[in-house]
């Protein structure tokens, strides 16, 4: 029984790091495209549950945008926008462990969509830069099963 488990076991870990391994950074494009179009990301890949999507100084003004459908990302990364940056609609935004890093942000950010939802057995920890504000609105928030969040730099 106990090589039955350590299969499984060591099964499971290749696939975490075959997972692991394909993570990227999706750049947001300058437009206000729905997130769930490819239009809306630099590269024209559109962040899935082990992607990082990161607002930089290609978004050359306030960011306004919709999520246009469900989606997952593994966080979300604000540096250098040139204006705030606001997440809204009707769906459901689920976050991976790396949560919101707005730590070496130079804009603000608000997530106002319909449901906000950290992953399951996740420990999430938002960052924000001091004098940069994040704004945490949806219909519903749902902590997951076994997830986790800290604030820091509020």
């Amino acid at each position: 029984m106990s090589k039955c488990v350590s299969g499984w076991m060591l099964t499971a870990g290749f696939l975490f790091v075959a997972c692991a391994t394909q993570a990227a950074t999706r750049v947001k494009a300058d437009n206000t495209n729905n997130l769930n179009l490819a239009t809306s990301w630099v590269g024209s890949t559109v962040p899935g549950s082990y992607d990082l999507a990161l607002w930089t100084n290609t978004v050359t003004g306030p960011n306004s945008v919709l999520l246009g459908a469900n989606l997952s990302f593994l966080g979300i990364g604000v540096t250098t926008p040139n204006g705030a940056v606001a997440i809204g609609g009707t769906h459901t935004l689920t976050l991976g462990f790396k949560g919101i890093d707005m730590n070496a942000a130079t804009a603000d950010l608000a997530v106002t969509n319909a449901n906000l939802i950290l992953s399951d057995y996740v420990s999430q920890v938002w960052n924000v830069a001091g004098g940069r504000t994040l704004t945490i609105n949806p219909v519903a928030f749902t902590r997951s099963t076994g997830s986790a969040l800290g604030v820091q730099g509020i």
